[in-house]
């Protein structure tokens, strides 16, 4: 370990950012930024956000109002994941961590200790737990009624909040675009079009949207905040299971994927869980045309699937090369030894790599590289293609269906012509 925090402290061209147990913006011994971001997966998806999907989102857009869009949607994701976070440690973990500190003084052996980071399917094996388990979140010992304490914070004082603050992220934003947009514009329909689409054309294609726009609002609310409710009551009824068989075993398995980072920031799948009800869905259902239908049912479909698993895919499909080209060059094998999504291999984490080579190592040069590849690959072919796609069929799709029209009021006028 002396090596470990050594190597990390002399740093090798990384930004370091220091967190540690009390400020989880600062990390102990200064890890590369490189390092907290692989791990910190609210923090990558901003990244991913910013320089990703709308970066060039508000690049690509078609005009003033759409740019005015898409900037809201990086805004609201910045505040909600970053922001929302913060307020979160502040408010809770450390207020909380502060109240058990002084209600089980004898169980904690510093002030500096951070139980409510403590994974939820701990809570449903605390016979199994060792003291050096314990030690790493500053505890002597976990009797059932701390237990209950830590568990139920971690549940209903930090998840449920967040999922029902991202849920309003998720349902405000989709929604309250609409209504800005119609407000600044005094039009209907598909933001997208405004440049090249008639008015006719625009509230035409828009007229099954306002026809039930109330019964699709609510039904997002009702999924959306729905979802937020059953996530944590979920993780509730199962974590604490000791169920060995059966079905109630099966999901319990799925627990530790929740588990959140730093105490406060979302898990992948957590995340996941989040963008689907709360981002693909009032997507879809405040779609104002069947054109931005389309675009969004392929844009959410192809960034949750490369998300959620397309990342694993892809660099399993690297890892087993990068770790052929690390064992042969410098004797340095980076292949984890645990299983990725659907057994396909992967790499060790990059924190473990400094553990093991140094941060000055070259298998860490490489396995760091192939992250920021994989990132800004990704992100380069979603947000640049997808953009120019879309364009390019909704514009051709429009422009037909202004001729449709057109041909239509010219056809009906030659006829009201008197003989």
């Amino acid at each position: 370990m002396p090596r470990f925090k050594e190597d990390i402290m002399h740093g090798m061209g990384d930004m370091h950012i220091g967190l540690d147990n009390q400020n989880p913006m600062r990390f102990a011994g200064g890890l590369p930024m490189t390092v907290y971001l692989e791990r910190n997966q609210v923090l990558n998806r901003v990244v991913m956000d910013v320089f990703g999907w709308g970066g060039p989102g508000i690049v690509f857009a078609r005009n003033f109002y759409e740019r005015v869009e898409k900037s809201l949607d990086v805004g609201s994701w910045l505040v909600a994941g970053v922001t929302f976070p913060l307020l979160l440690d502040r408010l809770v973990n450390r207020n909380y961590t502060r109240r058990l500190l002084n209600q089980f003084p004898k169980l904690f052996l510093n002030k500096k200790a951070t139980p409510l980071g403590m994974p939820f399917e701990w809570f449903g094996k605390l016979n199994t737990l060792t003291g050096k388990q314990l030690t790493a979140y500053g505890l002597k010992a976990l009797p059932q009624k701390l237990a209950r304490h830590i568990f139920k914070a971690k549940v209903f004082y930090i998840l449920l909040p967040d999922m029902l603050l991202m849920a309003s992220k998720g349902q405000g934003y989709f929604w309250g675009k609409n209504a800005i947009t119609e407000f600044l514009t005094h039009k209907k329909g598909f933001v997208g079009e405004f440049n090249y689409a008639k008015d006719d054309y625009l509230k035409l294609k828009s007229q099954n949207y306002e026809k039930t726009k109330k019964k699709r609002m609510l039904t997002s609310f009702v999924i959306g905040y729905g979802s937020a409710l059953a996530l944590p009551l979920l993780i509730w009824s199962f974590a604490r299971s000791t169920a060995k068989k059966g079905p109630v075993a099966l999901i319990k398995k799925l627990i530790p994927a929740f588990n959140y980072t730093d105490t406060i920031f979302m898990s992948k799948w957590v995340l996941t869980w989040h963008t689907f009800f709360n981002w693909n869905i009032p997507s879809i259902l405040s779609s104002r045309d069947s054109h931005e239908f389309r675009e969004n049912f392929v844009k959410t479909s192809v960034v949750l699937g490369i998300y959620s698993i397309g990342d694993d895919i892809i660099g399993g499909g690297f890892a087993k090369m990068l770790n052929r080209y690390a064992t042969r060059h410098w004797k340095a094998p980076i292949l984890s030894p645990k299983k990725g999504l659907f057994g396909m291999p992967q790499l060790m984490p990059l924190d473990e790599i400094i553990q093991k080579y140094g941060v000055k190592s070259k298998a860490y040069k490489l396995a760091r590289l192939n992250f920021w590849v994989g990132i800004f690959g990704v992100c380069v072919a979603i947000n640049s293609i997808l953009p120019i796609l879309n364009n390019y069929y909704t514009r051709k799709k429009s422009d037909a269906g202004t001729r449709s029209i057109t041909a239509n009021k010219t056809t009906a006028i030659f006829f009201k012509q008197p003989c």
